[in-house]
């Protein structure tokens, strides 16, 4: 993971601070930090390819604005975000498909490799209002058995990198009512076990979930997923594919949520860690 300095940092925090003030959510702050590290390394320049400037490299030949507004990072975030606002369901979509249609850039897929290294720098930015963040600040679990028999993990080749009852205002709980896991979008999302599907939809916070009722009386729940692939009433098997990872609800980047609790409903959680390693899984 790159080393940010002082200066780089302070760019990262304006524009994150200008997305806090349109209303937008930390997901835009995380696409613009990213897309800033991809154009100018996060650095004001006033030099780059032809006549493009500052931290996103906009160019003033093509509408973005004059010299010197473009090498304002106040001016510069607000035109970044006026254009990302236009982008149909840019809070559901890749990263990487999201700037390079504000951007237009010549490597559109160059995005992606900043998205949890942005995640970072705006959960320092933001604070207490980011509810669930991929920064990895807690210790990393590994997570990488598939385990066998009739129980699996939610996700393959994947570690925990915030786990259960991590405390701080980051969570509207006081404390992290689940794991999660390190995946980019589009990771395949599976069933734990046998259950039959008692929630599939838009949860809040939680984003695009799904809970499951298991065989053995628990309750499994499954969040920020960018699609979903089961419906309400279905029943499900282990390793069954239940939906695709994201970044859907409020988050500051792409993973999986995953909680194991007692009833359906958010505040009945229990270990997730203990519920899998109960059932015969390594973590």
């Amino acid at each position: 993971m790159p080393s940010w300095n002082a200066s780089q940092q302070k760019w990262a925090s304006i524009i994150t601070n200008v997305a806090r003030s349109r209303g937008l959510p930390p997901r835009a702050a995380v696409i613009g930090v990213a897309t800033a590290m991809q154009e100018s390394t996060l650095e004001n320049i006033n030099h780059g390819d032809l006549d493009s400037l500052g931290l996103f490299q906009q160019r003033p030949s093509q509408g973005w604005g004059t010299p010197a507004q473009v090498t304002d990072a106040v001016y510069a975030s607000n035109k970044f975000y006026a254009g990302l606002e236009k982008i149909e369901d840019w809070q559901t979509k890749p990263l990487t498909k999201v700037a390079q249609a504000v951007q237009r850039s010549g490597f559109p897929d160059a995005y992606a490799k900043w998205e949890q290294s942005a995640g970072e720098l705006v959960v320092k930015s933001w604070g207490n209002a980011v509810l669930t963040t991929t920064s990895g600040c807690d210790p990393a679990q590994n997570a990488g058995s598939k385990g066998t028999g009739a129980w699996a993990l939610p996700v393959e080749d994947s570690r925990i990198t915030t786990p259960y009852k991590a405390g701080g205002g980051m969570w509207s709980s006081g404390s992290h009512t689940g794991v999660d896991f390190a995946v980019g979008t589009g990771t395949r999302v599976q069933a734990v076990g046998t259950g039959t599907v008692v929630k599939a939809g838009w949860g809040g916070a939680y984003g695009n979930e799904v809970v499951i009722k298991m065989s053995d009386g628990k309750y499994t729940q499954y969040g920020h997923l960018s699609s979903i692939a089961v419906s309400q009433g279905q029943a499900v098997t282990a390793r069954q594919q239940i939906g695709v990872s994201g970044a859907t609800g409020n988050v500051t980047g792409p993973h999986l949520h995953f909680e194991a609790r007692t009833g359906p409903a958010y505040g009945s959680d229990i270990s997730p860690v203990d519920y899998l390693r109960g059932h015969g899984l390594s973590l």
